[in-house]
């Protein structure tokens, strides 16, 4: 009988404790389950940030500018242009979460693929 009851204060000892882990804000949101959002640059690009910094769109040089007036790239302005650090390449990122899209270019403004994954696009 004391077995049993020892055995069932632990059992509510371990559910208040779990419950007690479990936070909600102001609107009773579970903080626990929320996903921090994401930065600008995709979590799988190794790429960047550390490769690449960001430049206005004034400043794409006309090459690349010339390039991005194809319809794969319409918008661009409305993206981020970045510029590499180490070999003159350029990215581009379009589009937030599931929409979001990546173009590479080499310092000609001509399409490639993004640095170490093959063959250029086009």
């Amino acid at each position: 009988m004391k077995l049993t009851g020892l055995f069932v204060a632990m059992f509510i000892v371990g559910i208040a404790t779990v419950h007690a882990q479990q936070t909600t804000d102001s609107t009773g949101v579970n903080q626990s389950t929320i996903q921090q959002p994401q930065s600008d640059v995709q979590s799988g690009n190794q790429y960047a940030p550390k490769d690449y910094q960001v430049i206005e769109s004034s400043d794409v040089p006309a090459s690349l500018r010339s390039t991005l007036q194809g319809s794969r790239y319409k918008g661009w302005e409305d993206g981020k242009v970045y510029k590499s650090t180490n070999s003159n390449g350029y990215w581009l990122n379009m589009g937030t979460g599931t929409e979001s899209k990546s173009f590479y270019f080499d310092r000609n403004g001509k399409a490639t693929s993004a640095p170490g994954t093959g063959p250029s696009p086009e």
